[in-house]
């Protein structure tokens, strides 16, 4: 989707302008990471990194209730660090699961349709097969 907005970049209607432009520095932003046992408790990534805490689940869900285009977004990853990685299937760390989840059905359907799900739930499966 970001590759489409750059593709077709939004442009104001002629003659209407703006009031107040606003320019962000997006490398000033820190990663956080939610939890413990909710997502209302953030804590910035710097603050722990040095306490090197055991990751022992992992999920791949949006915020925004992770819809097919979402889940094929993140199967790309998986498929640029293969290919940038010899082909080397990127692995999860052992004792560490990882939880995939769509926001229904049916998007969960068009991303097993689009061959997304599979690549994050199957990895070894979709190498073989390209």
């Amino acid at each position: 989707m970001v590759d489409e907005l750059f593709a077709n970049r939004l442009r104001a209607d002629r003659g209407a302008y703006y009031i107040k432009k606003l320019y962000l520095n997006l490398s000033t932003l820190l990663p956080y990471i939610p939890g413990p046992n909710s997502v209302k408790i953030l804590t910035p990534l710097h603050d722990l990194a040095p306490k090197n805490i055991k990751v022992e689940k992992g999920y791949i869900i949006s915020y925004t209730n992770s819809r097919s285009s979402d889940l094929k977004t993140a199967a790309k990853v998986f498929q640029d660090v293969a290919k940038a990685n010899s082909g080397r299937i990127p692995q999860i760390t052992d004792g560490v699961k990882l939880y995939i989840a769509a926001a229904s059905a049916r998007e969960q359907a068009i991303a097993e349709d689009e061959g997304s799900w599979q690549i994050m739930a199957a990895p070894r499966l979709w190498l073989q097969a390209s």
